[in-house]
């Protein structure tokens, strides 16, 4: 993609192709559009001629997400691993920060492999090209993370050149390959190949003169004057280690001096005789025709920019490369027929920026690589650890600390929007920003929740965080679920959860709005295990209560049956609607072959009779009247009032007279 490529959206809106389109961002990542006529200071106040005319769309439209692929989910775990130990490393040092720059390096070296392998393995039509593009971005991160790492990351060495050659052996390694093979066959007709002289300049482009001499060596000329002038040349020749105990002074002066020698046998035709050596010869001492030549031959700038300085400027340092490089560009760029930056491919560009020193220029042009951020958080967070992080207009904008902060925000934010990286997200927002951490809250409210198993890893990690509120709205979620899926007993074990006294109380009222319509209680095995948690309710209280009121009688424990529901009946936490099943249930301990009730608590019951019962089925007969009750809503116990109400007081009536004759009787 070249620098001034814009990635393009079709979007067909039948309004909106009248009227037009105005957006606006309701994400940082997603924008929202709809079909708008634009209004001016003559327009009048009237509806448009559009108004009502068609439906209108409102279109989101956002970057495509590509780290949830299978492949690219592996790299942002991995990835999200290292950036959670850099965070945490306690002896901040060189070597540390230039190990975690490797680990990355690895991880992204370990995904290009992989996606290599996905479109090797036959994959769909639509999935290779995806993968292609995935190697592309990759690819690019790669490379410049390479470059970054030895120019900012590795202070222990003030050589860049044989950085810059490495670096170049790395990415363009088919001189290196193709001469690994002439090698090994050792075949001394070498020099008869169409690839060898080729091979012998990519070689010598990429400053590798050792596996040059060898390969000379394997010509048959190369007992010649001119081919052991070339051997002696090529081992005599200067170079540079800033660990060899020479100041660039000094070196420089050696260099010149064996440059011009060489220079001089070039003038006066030592090398004439064999064309291919002598304008390799004409490379080293940094002839410019001799490089405009191959330069045509290059697949970008850069490719030949390291040989290039390896032989003409072997001593150059950090803050030099970007006078070199514009220089070296374009001569370059008048060699291809360029004219100036425009049809450098995006790749070049940031290069060129790292190679400048031009932060603000790099971190802006790697944040449209279509990785989703991935590169530039992890590469700014680095950067901003090991201090090697300098913006030119610092002064006048926000600080790197911050830039890392909000940088890091973004892409939390993001990973915690897409349900299966959620994780991760907060993961990175832990170390973003006061609002980071503000943000975590928020956000694992809404993650989409598929089953119990998640739902109870929401919360575990809340708690880790401590963030409290997070649990109790996950357990509301999870309540409205279980009701939706009509699964009433895993609803109550969510409210009592959630601590919610509305939740609570209104799963309760189905147990018991079940009991009236049917006459049977759900899930008897939950309800006998609640213990302590019925108090989170008084609707969950008496719920329990009257469920161990069913327990007692079935146990025929009549007597604690009774007692309990005489306490129910005066606890003042009974639910209206269930007023008639709970008076109902007396009547066969009122009809009891021996007096269980006493007078007291028989006057209690038809206290309630007389002052809940009756006026609730008053109201409810009333109800009915004014509006058709549809089918199944029924309670069973106001389907017969009347009867329920004769018996009541018929039962209460026979009670209290049998308790009435035994409690006034004198035993002797």
């Amino acid at each position: 993609m070249s620098s001034n490529d814009v990635a393009v959206c079709h979007i067909y809106d039948k309004l909106s192709s009248k009227t037009g389109f105005i957006g606006k961002f309701v994400t940082n990542e997603e924008i929202s559009l709809h079909g708008f006529q634009p209004v001016f200071y003559s327009t009048k106040d009237a509806p448009t001629k559009y108004a009502n005319t068609d439906e209108i769309n409102v279109i989101h439209v956002s970057e495509n997400f590509i780290l949830d692929d299978e492949i690219l989910r592996s790299l942002v775990a991995e990835s999200c691993n290292i950036f959670y130990n850099l965070q945490s490393i306690k002896t901040k040092s060189n070597d540390v920060f230039l190990q975690t720059s490797r680990v990355y390096r690895s991880a992204i070296r370990a995904t290009l492999n992989k996606l290599q392998e996905a479109i090797i393995d036959d994959c769909g039509e639509n999935d290779i090209k995806k993968y292609e593009s995935f190697i592309t971005i990759f690819y690019s991160i790669e490379c410049l993370w390479h470059l970054c790492e030895f120019l900012l990351i590795d202070r222990s060495t003030m050589s860049v050149v044989p950085n810059l050659l490495e670096w170049t052996k790395f990415h363009f390694p088919s001189p290196s390959q193709s001469a690994a093979e002439m090698l090994i066959n050792k075949d001394r007709d070498l020099e008869f190949r169409e690839s060898y002289w080729e091979t012998v300049r990519g070689l010598i482009l990429q400053g590798q003169i050792d596996i040059v001499r060898a390969l000379l060596r394997f010509h048959s000329s190369s007992e010649t004057m001119t081919f052991q002038l070339a051997e002696k040349e090529l081992q005599t020749m200067p170079v540079f280690n800033s660990h060899g105990g020479l100041s660039i002074q000094k070196f420089r002066s050696q260099w010149s001096f064996w440059s011009s020698a060489l220079e001089t046998k070039l003038d006066s035709g030592l090398f004439s005789t064999e064309i291919e050596l002598e304008n390799i010869m004409k490379l080293i001492v940094g002839d410019k025709q001799a490089w405009m030549q191959v330069c045509q031959d290059s697949k970008c700038w850069y490719e030949y920019f390291a040989g290039f300085l390896f032989f003409t400027q072997p001593a150059v340092r950090y803050f030099e490369l970007g006078t070199f490089a514009d220089s070296w560009l374009g001569r370059w760029s008048s060699t291809k027929g360029m004219r100036g930056y425009t049809e450098l491919k995006s790749l070049d560009l940031m290069v060129l920026a790292t190679l400048k020193n031009d932060m603000a220029e790099l971190i802006s042009s790697i944040q449209d690589m279509g990785d989703n951020k991935w590169f530039v958080v992890h590469i700014v967070d680095l950067l901003v650890h090991c201090d090697q992080l300098r913006i030119s207009d610092e002064s006048n904008g926000p600080s790197v600390v911050a830039l890392r902060e909000c940088l890091i925000f973004d892409y939390g934010t993001m990973l915690m929007s897409h349900g299966n990286l959620w994780e991760i997200g907060m993961d990175y927002l832990k170390f973003s920003s006061s609002e980071g951490l503000g943000a975590r809250e928020v956000l694992l409210q809404r993650v989409p929740i598929k089953n119990d198993i998640q739902a109870m890893k929401i919360i575990e990690i809340a708690r880790i965080n401590g963030i409290t509120s997070v649990e109790q709205e996950v357990c509301r979620v999870m309540v409205k679920r279980s009701l939706f899926l009509e699964n009433y007993g895993n609803a109550l074990e969510w409210a009592i959860r959630s601590r919610d006294n509305i939740y609570v109380t209104k799963v309760a009222n189905i147990f018991l709005n079940h009991y009236c319509n049917t006459g049977k209680m759900m899930h008897k095995d939950l309800l006998s295990n609640i213990g302590a948690k019925m108090f989170i309710a008084p609707r969950l209280l008496f719920l329990i209560k009257y469920f161990d009121f069913h327990q007692f009688y079935r146990a025929r424990a009549f007597s604690q049956a009774a007692e309990l529901l005489v306490n129910l009946l005066d606890s003042k936490i009974i639910p209206e609607f269930f007023w008639p099943s709970l008076l109902a249930d007396t009547i066969p301990l009122l009809e009891h072959n021996e007096p269980i009730i006493p007078t007291k608590e028989t006057y209690i019951i038809m206290h309630h009779l007389e002052s809940d019962l009756i006026p609730y089925l008053a109201k409810t007969k009333k109800e009915r009247e004014n509006k058709k009750e549809q089918e199944g809503e029924l309670n069973l116990m106001n389907a017969c009032s009347d009867d329920l109400v004769q018996l009541l007081r018929l039962a209460c009536a026979r009670n209290l007279s049998r308790a009435m004759i035994i409690e006034n009787t004198l035993v002797r």
